[in-house]
């Protein structure tokens, strides 16, 4: 696992947020917040989507965010008050294994960029998962969207080290790098219907907003899986093309959603 604790701070998560609004606000749509009267956002972070989907519930609704982080929820707290929708949220501190909910209680559930961070020793995904599929009434629409950081790339001209360091980056530096490959087989798996799938390609063009940079360099060199001179060749180059304003990386952002049967396994 790299360095996850010392770059994923509130402001990161909001600029990432920002970059993926379009996607969230899919994951809205696809989740039918309008209808719920209880949606789960399950690692909600600084509540960038408990907020927007408490505007969108009716009166005595409910939006849920779940979160292991009391500073997450302190921030998401504070926002919640600052839009004035406290009175149709609640935010509980609380891991995703076991959910800290009984069978059966939400209409919707959703969860962003949460498998990638969750290591698979301690948060096996499957077991992750079938938390999710528990917690969700029958009918109930489930979304999840993440990241396969293994379809990244960077416009790099060492092209064998470019593919060793986006294989450093999905293996060693995120938990779960590969995560949104398998949501759709999990839903089919345990009965979801009306599962549908879609890909959206995440374009970097900044280094300083991108993780592939000197995150990937330093960590690959911790683990052993580069050496210092490479680690420094890499960051030169995308300094560089970042400088001219021709720097590119990009990954597969993946959105799957589906309705939970009466008979799926949970």
């Amino acid at each position: 696992m790299g360095d996850f604790d010392q770059h994923v701070t509130a402001d990161y998560l909001r600029k990432a947020a920002a970059a993926l609004r379009e996607i969230s606000e899919l994951s809205y749509a696809l989740l039918d917040v309008q209808h719920a009267a209880s949606v789960l956002d399950i690692g909600c972070g600084p509540g960038l989507d408990v907020v927007p989907m408490a505007k969108m519930i009716g009166a005595g609704c409910k939006v849920t965010g779940l979160d292991i982080s009391e500073e997450m929820l302190a921030n998401a707290r504070a926002y919640a008050g600052a839009e004035g929708v406290m009175d149709k949220v609640d935010l509980i501190r609380g891991s995703a294994l076991p959910l800290p909910f009984v069978n059966a209680c939400f209409d919707a559930v959703r969860a962003e960029r949460l498998f990638q961070v969750l290591p698979q020793d301690q948060f096996p995904p499957a077991r992750v998962f079938g938390e999710m599929t528990r917690v969700l009434k029958p009918g109930g629409r489930l979304v999840l969207v993440d990241m396969d950081w293994g379809s990244a790339s960077v416009d790099f001209p060492d092209l064998g080290l470019e593919r060793r360091f986006m294989n450093i980056f999905a293996q060693k530096c995120r938990p779960n790098g590969y995560s949104g490959r398998h949501f759709k087989r999990w839903m089919l798996e345990a009965g979801f219907a009306d599962v549908t799938t879609q890909a959206f390609a995440r374009v970097m063009e900044n280094l300083n907003d991108c993780p592939l940079g000197a995150w990937l360099a330093d960590d690959a060199v911790k683990q052993g899986a580069a050496t210092a001179e490479e680690a420094v060749f890499w960051m030169n180059t995308l300094r560089e093309k970042n400088a001219k304003g021709t720097f590119y990386a990009c990954a597969n952002m993946i959105v799957v959603a589906g309705r939970k049967c009466y008979d799926a396994l949970a």
